[in-house]
C-alpha cells in the first residue's frame, strides 16, 4: 500500500536552494513531502515517480517564481494537479502557492493562482517558520490524495471530434492557462474585471498551433462543459456569405432541427443549451467588423465561446490569446518525438527551433528533412538549410506566402527589409529610417501595428521580430530589384545609425550579400569586424577580415588580422594558409614581426613547442619597440604561453606576474591573467586561480558579453580548478567536484556545437571534461564516452601533442580506477615515454604519468622500483611545481607506504 504524502513540492531548478530550505523546514514540522531530487530513485522512470508522488499527495505546493512559469516540467506537474483538483471542486484547498516575485502576479497561471491567496517568500528563519505553520494548517484540512490523477489517461472521459488533440501538440502550458482564464475570468471579479460574455479570441500566424491548442484544451477541460463541446469551421467562408455559412454549420450539428432559417436555428439552440457548453468557431475570416463577430457568439448565458483566426481580433471584443512559437523546451520535445538525435546534437536542435521561431509545423518539416543523416552529416552543419530551404519547408512556406499575398505596399517594404536582413529583431529606428527613405510620409508605427495584428511581426523591446518563415516567404515573393534597392537604402541608413543603435551588426553582415560591388561593402565589413573582435567572437570576425584583405590587397595588416582571427577560432589550417600568403609579400619590419609571432603561436597550438621556441627567440630579438604597446603585450603573452607549455612553470609565473602589471587596459591583459591563473592552478594555489578566473568572468558579464571567448575560457578554468588539490588548502567536496564536472560537460557541449567536434578548442575542452570525470570517479563513463578521443587527437593534432598524451594518461586512470591495472600500466608507460620526449621530465603531465607508473610497480610487488619513481616524482615536482600540490603530496606519502605489500594499493587509491 502506498503511503499518503502531505505535499508534492514543485519548483524550478533555478530555485533549488530555496526549495531545499523549504523542504527541510516542512519535514522538520512533521509534514511528509515529495521532492524530486530526494524521492526519484536511481534506475526508475522519472515520469512514473513524479506521477506516483502527485497521486499519493494531498496537496501541491508550488514555489511559483518567474522561472517556474517558463519551465515545462513544472507546468506539467501543476497542470495535472490542477485538473484533478478542479474536477473535485477543491482547487483552493489542494493547490498552494508561494510567489517569490510578489507583488508581480502576471507570471501566475491558472487564474486561481492570482485570484486566491498566495504566500510571499521568506526573508528570515522566523518568516519561514510562520510560512510552514500556515502551510501545515492548510494541508491538515485535506484528508485524501489527489483524486483520479493519471498522466496516461485524459482527465475527461468524454470524446468527440472536438476533443481529440492533434498528435503534434506539446507543452504550451502558459497558453492553456491564458485560454482557460479568458473563458472563466468572470468567476473571479476581484482579479479580472469583466462585463462581457465569456469569449476567448485565439489568434496566431498560419500553422503556429492554434487549433491544436484549442483541441487540447477541449479535451482536458471538457468536463466543465456538460452541455457539450461543439466545433464549427468557417474555412472558405467570406464576409459576404458568412451568416449563411455559419447558420448552415449550426444546423448541421443536430439533425432534429426543423426550421433551418437563421432565426429558427438560433431559437432551437437557445432552447437546448441549458447546461454550460463550449463553442469553438475555427477559421474565422480576417478583418471582420465587431458586429459580424458578435453574430458568431450564441446568445445564451451558459455558452463559452472560442474564436480562432489568423489575425488578431478587434480590441475589447474578447480576451486576446495570442499564440506564438513554442518555447525551446517544447520545440525540442516536438522535434525529438519525430526524429531522434544524439546528445551531441541537442544544442543544434535548440538552434533549429529558435531559427524557426518555434513554429510547430516547420519544426516537423525540419525533423523530417534531417532523417537519414546518420553517418553522413551532423545536424549542426545543416541548421541553416533546414531552417530556410524551400525544399524542406515547402508546405509551411506556401501557407505563409498565401497569408502575405494581400499585404499593402508599405507593409511589404518592411517584410522586404526583413528578408534581406538577419533573422534577429529589426531596431525600430532602423525600420523608421528605411521607410522614410523608401516611402516618405508613411507612419511607421501604424504599419508595424497592422503587421503585429496579422502576427507577421512581434515587438521585442525597442525592436521588431519578423518570423523566419515570413522572412523566407517574403524573400521568395519579392522582386529581385525591390530587394536590391531596399538593401542599398538599408546599408546607407544602418551606417548612419551604427554609433548609437544596438542590434545592427547582424543586419550589416546580412546586407553584404545584397550590396556586392557597392561603396557600402567596405564600411559594413569594418563595422562588423570591429564589433565581433571586441565581443570575442573570432569565428564571426575572421571572414570579415578576409573580405577586407581581398578588398585592400595593398594593406597586409587586414590579412594579418584574418590570420589572427582564424587562429583564435581554432582554424589552424586557414591561419597557416594566410601566413603563407603573407610570407610571400614584401612586409615592413613590424608587420613581419607580427607574422613571425603568429607563426610561433600556431606552432604552439599544434604542439610543436620546441619549434615554436626557436621562432619566439627570433621574435624577442626583433624590433618590438616598433609595435604598439597593445601588440607588444599580445606577443609577450603568447610567448609566456610557450614557456608554460614547455613545462617551465616557475619561469612562466615570473613572466606572467611581470606582464599583468603592464600599463595597458585590463582588457588587453586578460589573456595574460588567464595564463597566470592556469599557472596558479598547476603550481599550487587553486583559490588564487579561481579568484582570477572569477574576476574575468565578472568583467565580461558586467559588459554584457558573457559569451566572450575570454569569459568562456575563464569559466572553464573556474570549474577545472575545483579538481586541483593543494596541501595547504581545503580539498573540494564531492558536491563541488560534481558541480564542476556538470558545468564543464555543458561548456563542452556548447563549444562542440559552436566550433565543431574536431576544432582544437573543442578537443582541449573534451580533455578538460575528461579529467573532471576522472576526478569524480566516473571511470566507466570516461571509457564509454572518450575511449576514442586519443586517436582523434592523434589524427587532428599529432601523436605527441600534449592533449593527445594527456588523454591517454586519463584513459589509463580510468582503467586503473576499474581495477584493470595491467592495461592501465601499459597505457601509462606509453604516455610517460612520449611525454618525457615531448615535454621533459618535470612537466606536470609527465610527473603524473610517472607517478602512476610507480603505483603500477607497487601493485605488482616491486616496492623498490616504486620508491625510486616516487622519489624522482617528488624531486621533479619540488623543482618545477613546488610542494603545495597534489603531485608532490602523493609522491611524498607514497614513499613510506611503498614498504607495505602491493595489495595495500587498493586502500591507498580509494
Amino acid at each position: 500500500m502506498e503511503r499518503l504524502l502531505d505535499i508534492f513540492l514543485s519548483y524550478s531548478g533555478d530555485d533549488r536552494e530555496r526549495a531545499e530550505q523549504l523542504y527541510a523546514a516542512l519535514t522538520k514540522a512533521g509534514l511528509k513531502v515529495f521532492m524530486d531530487k530526494r524521492d526519484i530513485h536511481h534506475g526508475h522512470s522519472i515520469t512514473r515517480d513524479i506521477e506516483t508522488g502527485l497521486r499519493t499527495s494531498k496537496t501541491l505546493l508550488a514555489y511559483y517564481s518567474n522561472s517556474f512559469a517558463h519551465r515545462s516540467a513544472c507546468q506539467f506537474e501543476l497542470h495535472h494537479a490542477y485538473l484533478s483538483a478542479l474536477r473535485a471542486n477543491e482547487v483552493e484547498r489542494r493547490i498552494l502557492v508561494i510567489n517569490p516575485d510578489d507583488p508581480a502576479t502576471g507570471h501566475l497561471g491558472p487564474l486561481h493562482a492570482r485570484a486566491h491567496r498566495y504566500w510571499n517568500t521568506w526573508t528570515s528563519d522566523r518568516e519561514l517558520a510562520e510560512l510552514v505553520a500556515q502551510v501545515k494548517v492548510a494541508v491538515d484540512l485535506v484528508g485524501t490524495p489527489f483524486p483520479g490523477l493519471s498522466f496516461a489517461d485524459p482527465v475527461t472521459p468524454r470524446e468527440n471530434a472536438a476533443t481529440v488533440p492533434t498528435a503534434t501538440f506539446v507543452g504550451r502550458y502558459g497558453d492553456r492557462w491564458r485560454l482557460h482564464s479568458a473563458l472563466h475570468r468572470g468567476e473571479e471579479p476581484l482579479v479580472e474585471v469583466t462585463s462581457g460574455p465569456p469569449i476567448a479570441a485565439v489568434s496566431g500566424m498560419t500553422g503556429i498551433g492554434k487549433t491544436a491548442l484549442v483541441r487540447s484544451y477541449a479535451r482536458d477541460f471538457g468536463f466543465l462543459y456538460p452541455g457539450g463541446v461543439y466545433w464549427i469551421s468557417l474555412a472558405g467562408a467570406s464576409d459576404v456569405d458568412l451568416r449563411y455559412w455559419y447558420t448552415a454549420e449550426l444546423a448541421a450539428l443536430d439533425e432534429s432541427i426543423v426550421d433551418r432559417s437563421r432565426s429558427g436555428v438560433l431559437a432551437w439552440w437557445r432552447q437546448h443549451l441549458d447546461l454550460p457548453s463550449l463553442w469553438v468557431i475555427d477559421d474565422v475570416p480576417s478583418g471582420l467588423a465587431e458586429g459580424a463577430l458578435a453574430e458568431l457568439v450564441l446568445p445564451a448565458s451558459n455558452v463559452h465561446t472560442i474564436l480562432v483566426a489568423r489575425q488578431e481580433f478587434p480590441p475589447g471584443f474578447a480576451d486576446q490569446v495570442r499564440v506564438r512559437g513554442l518555447v525551446p523546451e517544447d520545440g525540442r520535445e516536438l522535434f525529438t518525438a519525430y526524429q531522434k538525435h544524439s546528445e551531441e546534437e541537442a544544442l543544434a536542435v535548440d538552434e533549429l527551433v529558435a531559427k524557426l521561431g518555434g513554429h510547430p509545423y516547420a519544426i516537423l518539416l525540419a525533423a523530417d528533412g534531417s532523417r537519414g543523416r546518420e553517418g553522413l552529416w551532423e545536424l549542426r552543419d545543416r541548421v541553416a538549410d533546414l531552417t530556410s530551404d524551400a525544399a524542406v519547408l515547402d508546405v509551411a512556406l506556401l501557407a505563409v506566402r498565401r497569408s502575405i499575398e494581400g499585404i499593402p505596399g508599405p507593409q511589404r517594404l518592411i517584410l522586404a527589409l526583413a528578408a534581406i536582413c538577419a533573422s534577429t529583431p529589426l531596431p525600430a529606428r532602423f525600420v523608421d529610417r528605411v521607410l522614410a527613405a523608401l516611402a516618405p510620409g508613411v507612419a511607421t508605427h501604424t504599419l508595424l501595428a497592422e503587421l503585429d495584428k496579422a502576427h507577421l511581426v512581434e515587438r521585442v523591446g525597442a525592436a521588431w521580430q519578423v518570423h523566419n518563415l515570413v522572412r523566407t516567404a517574403a524573400r521568395q515573393d519579392a522582386e529581385p530589384s525591390t530587394l536590391l534597392s531596399t538593401a542599398v537604402v538599408a546599408a546607407h541608413e544602418l551606417l548612419q545609425l551604427a554609433d548609437g543603435t544596438t542590434g545592427l551588426v547582424e543586419h550589416a553582415v546580412a546586407l553584404l550579400d545584397h550590396v556586392v560591388g557597392s561603396a557600402y561593402v567596405e564600411p559594413l565589413n569594418v563595422l562588423a569586424a570591429a564589433h565581433y573582435e571586441s565581443h570575442g567572437e573570432p569565428v564571426l570576425a575572421a571572414p570579415l577580415h578576409e573580405n577586407l584583405a581581398d578588398l585592400r590587397p595593398d594593406t597586409p595588416r587586414h590579412l594579418v588580422r584574418a590570420a589572427q582571427a582564424r587562429r583564435a577560432a581554432g582554424h589552424l589550417a586557414e591561419a597557416t594558409a594566410h601566413l603563407d600568403r603573407l610570407d610571400a609579400l614584401d612586409l615592413d619590419p613590424p608587420t613581419r614581426l607580427l607574422v613571425t609571432s603568429l607563426r610561433a603561436t600556431v606552432l604552439d597550438d599544434l604542439g610543436a613547442h620546441r619549434d615554436a621556441e626557436v621562432r619566439w627567440r627570433e621574435v624577442l630579438a626583433g624590433p618590438l619597440h616598433a609595435l604598439t604597446d597593445v601588440e607588444q603585450v599580445e606577443i609577450r603573452t603568447a610567448h609566456l604561453r610557450n614557456v608554460r607549455l614547455l613545462g617551465h612553470l616557475r619561469r612562466a609565473r615570473d613572466l606572467a606576474r611581470e606582464l599583468v602589471r603592464a600599463a595597458v587596459p585590463f582588457e588587453v591583459l586578460v589573456p595574460a591573467h588567464l595564463e597566470l591563473a592556469w599557472l596558479e592552478a598547476d603550481i599550487g594555489d587553486r583559490e588564487a586561480a579561481r579568484s582570477t578566473a572569477r574576476r574575468i568572468v565578472d568583467h565580461y558579464r558586467d559588459r554584457g558579453m558573457p559569451e566572450h571567448q575570454h569569459a568562456v575560457d575563464a569559466a572553464t578554468l573556474l570549474h577545472a580548478a575545483h579538481l586541483k588539490i593543494f596541501i595547504l588548502q581545503p580539498i573540494p567536496g564531492a558536491e563541488q567536484r560534481a558541480a564542476a564536472e556538470a558545468e564543464l560537460r555543458d561548456q563542452f557541449a556548447i563549444t562542440r556545437h559552436r566550433h565543431g567536434p574536431d576544432n582544437p578548442k573543442t578537443l582541449a575542452l573534451a580533455v578538460t571534461h575528461m579529467e573532471a570525470m576522472v576526478g569524480v570517479g566516473k571511470w566507466p563513463e570516461v571509457l564509454d564516452r572518450y575511449r576514442d578521443l586519443p586517436d582523434l587527437l592523434s589524427r587532428r593534432l599529432g601523436p605527441t601533442h600534449r592533449l593527445c598524451l594527456r588523454s591517454r594518461h586519463l584513459i589509463g586512470l580510468a582503467h586503473n580506477g576499474l581495477g584493470y591495472y595491467a592495461t592501465g600500466g601499459a597505457i601509462f608507460a606509453e604516455a610517460y615515454e612520449a611525454q618525457l620526449a615531448a615535454m621533459g621530465p618535470t612537466h606536470p603531465f609527465t610527473l603524473e604519468s610517472h607517478y602512476e607508473l610507480g603505483l603500477v610497480k607497487w601493485h605488482g610487488g616491486d616496492g623498490s622500483g616504486a620508491r625510486e619513481i616516487f622519489h624522482a616524482v617528488k624531486a621533479g615536482a619540488d623543482q618545477e611545481i613546488g610542494r603545495a600540490n597534489d603531485v608532490y603530496g602523493k609522491a611524498l606519502t607514497a614513499i613510506p607506504l611503498s614498504f607495505l605489500p602491493g595489495g595495500f594499493l587498493r586502500w591507498f587509491r580509494s
